[in-house]
């Protein structure tokens, strides 16, 4: 179930990144950071080796960062980050 919620929203943040408001080049390039590293999950079989290198940390605050400027951004890494929490990563 993560696993699909995980799918739906990264789909969902590709379309806010499309259509919605204009963001700058760094908080664009954060993003886009971000999704390049939730899909690498997705794509990873399962395996026992777990990469504990992945940059999550900022995803809070990225969330609060958009929550005034792009809501709509905000709510869907608050879910990336849900299910991120849901799988353990």
């Amino acid at each position: 179930m993560p696993r699909n919620q995980l799918r739906e929203s990264i789909e969902h943040l590709q379309e806010e990144l499309s259509s919605g408001e204009p963001l700058s080049s760094e908080e664009r390039a954060r993003l886009e950071a971000v999704l390049g590293e939730v899909s690498g999950i997705l794509e990873e079989e399962e395996s026992e080796e777990s990469d504990d290198g992945f940059g999550f940390d900022d995803l809070p605050k990225l969330v609060e960062r958009f929550e005034t400027t792009h809501p709509n951004l905000s709510l869907v890494l608050g879910r990336i980050a849900d299910a991120l929490s849901q799988l353990g990563i």
